[in-house]
């Protein structure tokens, strides 16, 4: 058995506390399918132009997906934490070619697959077809919240937003990423980190 996909595995069911576990026919039926690769620093997992059909798992590290905006402007969009889908969800349902960037910020090991591929597996595994819906659900949930705080709320209620979803990242990142992520300039994620007490001592 494949422990790159038994592992991501158990991420998975880490993350989504309310779907069953996954038995050793439903990991088997995707093991033809995934591969493992391993991501550097500041490299790519996927980029524009790049078949965006690629979908991805990270097992450790952590990615971010951004896109380059008319001015120039990195807008960031999710974060990949170890256990969730990665990918450029827009183009891969619409079906052309990547817009965006799936980016490494630490070393990180992925296990990925085509999604054609996966969707062909939950006519096989009805507890893979379960887990994908779920999957899909929470990142609808997630873009809605954060583009409704991004758009709807104050600066202050965008870093508690932050802290509340990223906990284990405020330390972790870079402040102008995090910046990036909440639509606001470092000097006033700066500002919030200092009144909250949340600077590293």
């Amino acid at each position: 058995m494949n422990q790159a996909l038994v592992e991501a595995a158990n991420k998975i069911i880490s993350r989504f506390k309310d779907i069953p576990d996954l038995k050793l026919e439903d990991l088997m039926v995707l093991e033809p399918i995934v591969k493992t690769i391993e991501v550097k620093a500041n490299d790519f997992f996927i980029q524009p132009g790049d078949d965006s059909s690629k979908i991805g798992i990270p097992l450790n590290g952590l990615t971010k997906t951004f896109y380059i905006l008319d001015d120039d402007k990195e807008h960031i969009s999710h974060f990949g934490l170890p256990g969730s889908f990665i990918g450029v969800y827009t183009d891969l349902l619409i079906g052309r070619p990547s817009t965006g960037y799936v980016q490494a910020l630490f070393d990180t090991s992925i296990l990925y697959m085509r999604y054609d591929e996966l969707l062909s597996v939950t006519q096989k595994s009805l507890a893979w077809a379960h887990l994908l819906r779920k999957v899909a659900e929470s990142r609808f949930v997630e873009k809605s919240e954060k583009d409704r705080c991004i758009n709807l709320k104050s600066a202050n209620e965008r870093y508690e937003y932050f802290i509340k979803n990223y906990p284990t990242l405020l330390d972790k990142l870079p402040q102008n990423q995090i910046a990036l992520f909440l639509n606001l300039t470092p000097a006033t994620l700066s500002r919030l980190k200092n009144k909250s007490g949340n600077y590293k001592k």
